[in-house]
């Protein structure tokens, strides 16, 4: 097991090297107006998927996910709940940051999924019976070394939405905890918006949202609906 787990890893570390390193990036220049970094993070996949790619075509911005194509084969590698996995998801952030620093430059980026996602579930999941600690404690703060997006949608997708009420299923009894566990982070830069108003008021929430906090400080564009320009930026693949 050891043995597997030193030639896993190897193979983690040689990939991120060769594949998410290896292009030599045109960092943000000093002075340069940037374009914004946007992530959209919630509590159900498909809702938060669908946003974060109309919002993307509405500001013609680039969509990018996580796990990054630099490291996506590596996804199934790791078992579920390892050391190991959580590694990985973690090097993970680190190859989009990089991926996001060369693109804010060009175009505007929409990230689905991101830090507080990740760190958010983790906590929920380890303080599940127990009293989540403080807002200032350390356990929340944005790793130093990572880049920040400009701003973060938290969608929330209430489990009764989904449920049919026929159905036996039990309600996600993690959504409410992790809800709880983000309300709880201290960062002026998340926003939280309910789906139960349907997707395209979340839509336009976000996009309006954008507008009023990062007019004037970023360079970008709210086209209206199917008004975006027919040329999108090129998706850049990785290795």
């Amino acid at each position: 097991m050891i043995k597997r787990d030193l030639q896993e890893t190897k193979s983690l570390l040689s990939d991120f090297k060769s594949k998410c390193l290896a292009r030599h990036y045109e960092m943000a220049v000093k002075g340069k107006t940037r374009k914004p970094f946007i992530v959209i993070e919630g509590n159900q996949r498909t809702s938060r998927k669908i946003v974060a790619r109309r919002v993307a075509r509405r500001l013609s911005a680039t969509y990018l996910s996580n796990p990054p194509l630099c490291l996506v084969k590596l996804t199934n590698m790791f078992p579920f709940g390892s050391v190991l996995r959580r590694s990985y998801f973690g090097l993970c952030m680190y190859a989009t940051a990089r991926h996001v620093h060369w693109l804010y430059n060009r175009w505007p980026v929409v990230l689905n999924g991101y830090y507080y996602d990740q760190a958010s579930f983790s906590i929920a999941q380890v303080y599940a019976n127990i009293t989540l600690p403080p807002e200032n404690d350390i356990l929340y703060s944005w790793p130093q070394d990572l880049l920040k997006p400009d701003i973060i949608f938290y969608i929330d997708f209430p489990d009764n939405l989904h449920r049919n009420p026929i159905t036996t299923r039990h309600p996600s009894s993690w959504k409410p905890r992790m809800l709880e566990v983000y309300k709880t982070i201290n960062d002026s830069s998340v926003i939280y918006v309910s789906t139960k108003n349907g997707l395209d008021y979340v839509e336009d929430f976000v996009l309006d949202t954008i507008t009023k906090k990062l007019s004037g400080d970023l360079e970008f564009n709210v086209y209206a609906k199917g008004e975006a320009p027919t040329i999108r930026p090129k998706r850049f693949r990785w290795g």
